[in-house]
């Protein structure tokens, strides 16, 4: 995914992105025909903004927002026959999953925990259940991955996008699953400009000089 993000960065700007980084908004103003983003290190004037920064999108509209974090565990020693399997469980102590990859590493652990100090708990907990299968495996390091969605009231939980017009000329998005942002970047096209995007544009590969 890492190359394909890169590919997508380099595509982006050669088709005129233009990318602010290190520069934090701080208020965006309403004027007659435009919008100004106060960032701290430049300003940015826009006719439309798309709210796509997860748990940062509360401080700019209404929309309920609720972040969740995902704690994986990498692990090396992993032997040549052991196998894949996530379980979706209502119990926690059920869910120790694991992902195999090359050379004996792996990822355990990564189910949602609405609370942030229960996830080392957690991946504790996985390690030593994996190690009593494996009794060579061993942890190299941990991270704690942050999941953001829109929430409304009376509706499930679920991993579809949403784009939420919050103002005029100011949208909330969240992709869902990351897969699906694919789907909701042509949609927020059609609903901001009431047509189609075109389908065919010129696509470059990495060279690390834009995407970097």
């Amino acid at each position: 995914s890492r190359l394909l993000l890169r590919d997508m960065v380099t595509t982006a700007i050669s088709n005129g992105l233009e990318i602010s980084l290190d520069n934090k908004i701080e208020k965006i103003e309403k004027h007659r025909n435009y919008k100004l983003l106060s960032g701290s290190k430049e300003n940015i004037q826009a006719k439309n903004v798309a709210l796509c920064s997860g748990e940062g999108i509360k401080y700019f509209s209404t929309v309920e927002t609720k972040t969740s974090y995902a704690p994986i565990a990498i692990v090396s020693g992993v032997t040549k026959h052991s196998k894949s399997f996530v379980e979706l469980d209502y119990f926690t102590k059920n869910c120790i999953n694991l992902l195999t990859k090359e050379n004996g590493f792996g990822l355990a652990g990564g189910i949602s925990i609405s609370d942030r100090s229960k996830c080392d708990e957690y991946l504790d907990y996985v390690i030593q259940k994996h190690q009593k299968i494996e009794s060579g495996m061993k942890e190299m390091s941990r991270y704690i991955g942050v999941k953001t969605e829109i929430t409304f009231k009376n509706q499930p939980r679920g991993y579809l996008y949403h784009i939420v017009n919050t103002d005029d000329g100011v949208w909330a998005m969240i992709p869902g699953k990351f897969t699906l942002a694919f789907s909701m970047a042509p949609e927020f096209y059609r609903r901001v400009y009431n047509h189609n995007p075109k389908k065919y544009f010129k696509t470059i590969s990495d060279n690390k000089n834009s995407s970097n």
